[in-house]
């Protein structure tokens, strides 16, 4: 039995709107099959794309494509699917916190049901900590796909006097990615400000086989 899924594509009209067949696997025998994926793109524009079930149910775009399937929302059988493409360039996002905070920095983009934040063509976004360190954001699909790496995100935070918090070093002060987390809640980050030492403490107990998942929720928890 061929169960390789099939490659599909095809044109938008005028109005964006276009027509592909989806392939759907209705074997008893098969219990597992790897998601497919809806894309679309078109010059000047972000590309995107959706989920597809085996099935052939789209997910609802509400959580990123890349993320681990078992946290998308699929809609009904039969549905249309919406692909929403920004036009370039991608979005920057850049963290906020007071001057002089030292701590935990919590940072929760949480998917928003809306696809527009700030202005129309807005790129480049600001997000300031409470005087606790947490930053919630309403993410849209432009969001989401604007999360900095791991290893560029510590240059995204400055002081709310503009100044870049700058990077902890192993005799210095400054700021050092702790932990992330993405699930159906949306994207979870933990940086912290300190010394090298505190960061450490921090630092250590959230990391590979000794990740402390009541440990990491305790920090947004105790945010507010």
């Amino acid at each position: 039995m061929d169960l390789t899924p099939k490659k599909g594509s095809a044109v938008t009209d005028e109005n964006g709107q276009a027509s592909i067949r989806i392939d759907k696997c209705q074997s008893a025998d098969v219990h597992i099959l790897p998601e497919g994926a809806l894309k679309a793109n078109a010059d000047g524009y972000l590309k995107d794309s959706l989920l597809v079930s085996a099935n052939g149910r789209f997910s609802d775009g509400s959580i990123p494509q890349k993320w681990n399937s078992k946290y998308a929302k699929f809609l009904p059988g039969g549905s249309t699917a919406t692909i929403r493409l920004y036009r370039e360039p991608k979005a920057t996002v850049a963290f906020i916190v007071p001057n002089g905070y030292q701590g935990i920095v919590t940072v929760h983009f949480k998917p928003s049901s809306t696809f527009v934040t700030g202005g129309i063509g807005q790129r480049e976004f600001t997000f300031h900590a409470t005087e606790k360190g947490r930053v919630v954001v309403n993410a849209t699909p432009l969001l989401f796909d604007s999360i900095p790496e791991v290893k560029k995100v510590c240059s995204r935070v400055f002081y709310a006097d503009g100044s870049p918090v700058p990077k902890v070093t192993k005799d210095g002060f400054g700021v050092g990615f702790v932990a992330r987390s993405y699930d159906k809640d949306g994207y979870r980050l933990i940086l912290f400000i300190g010394t090298n030492a505190e960061y450490m403490n921090v630092w250590w107990p959230l990391q590979g086989e000794a990740f402390n998942r009541p440990a990491f929720d305790k920090h947004f928890s105790i945010a507010d």
